[in-house]
């Protein structure tokens, strides 16, 4: 039994969205972003969802610094991995944007006609 054509075309498009968004939502799951300080004395982890996962803080930093000039480098290494993650979230969110737009915009077409047979097929040909 086959598909009729507008039926199979929005199924295709649906599971081309379905493909991003699960792209997305792996990403941000299993996502790591690592940033550092400017003196690459403090590097953090963050998840996709900007969940701190992890946080390195150099040998005698604290002892060096205090316990307030580690806080700002933490919060400074802090900064530069949630903006790398805002930067992926953009970049994501303009592909889910694009995906979708193309799917709504070709739901609005009418679907293709399928090919017509080749002239072979549809009999004998004379000659002039």
């Amino acid at each position: 039994m086959a598909l009729d054509p507008t039926a199979a075309r929005a199924l295709s498009l649906m599971t081309q969205f379905q493909s991003t968004l699960q792209g997305r939502v792996h990403h941000m799951n299993n996502g790591v972003f690592k940033a550092c300080d400017e003196a690459k004395s403090v590097q953090v982890t963050l998840n996709g969802y900007q969940w701190l996962t992890g946080i390195r803080i150099e040998n005698g930093l604290l002892k060096t610094l205090g316990a307030q000039g580690v806080a700002e480098r933490v919060n400074e290494a802090l900064h530069n991995a949630q903006r790398a993650v805002s930067v992926f979230d953009e970049h994501s969110d303009r592909t889910l944007f694009d995906t979708l737009a193309t799917i709504s915009a070709a739901i609005g077409q009418p679907p293709e006609e399928p090919a017509s047979p080749p002239e072979a097929a549809t009999g004998p040909q004379q000659r002039p």
